[in-house]
């Protein structure tokens, strides 16, 4: 549900659509780590959220995913750190 403001003032409006995003708001200091380390779950894929980032128009570099393998795999967050680590060898190779 989502809030617009039109004349007569505020009034909620309901978007449905038939595919999976995940959506985060911008915020100054937004890192592509903060968006990833939230999830725990490894069960949860990344490269959703890799995609996300992606659609958003905003770029992603071989060091900035390196780092980002290395901090997740610093907490035992391995599942995750092979996705990254595959993403890295296909978006780069």
């Amino acid at each position: 549900m989502k809030l617009s403001l039109s004349r007569s003032g505020f009034r909620k409006t309901l978007h449905c659509s038939t595919t999976t995003t995940v959506s985060f708001p911008a915020k100054s200091g937004d890192s592509l780590y903060r968006r990833i380390s939230p999830l725990g779950s490894p069960t949860v894929s990344i490269v959703l959220v890799l995609d996300q980032w992606v659609v958003e128009g905003r770029s992603i570099k071989k060091e900035q995913l390196q780092n980002i393998i290395k901090e997740l795999r610093r907490y035992s967050r391995f599942k995750h750190a092979l996705e990254v680590s595959l993403s890295l060898c296909f978006v780069f190779s």
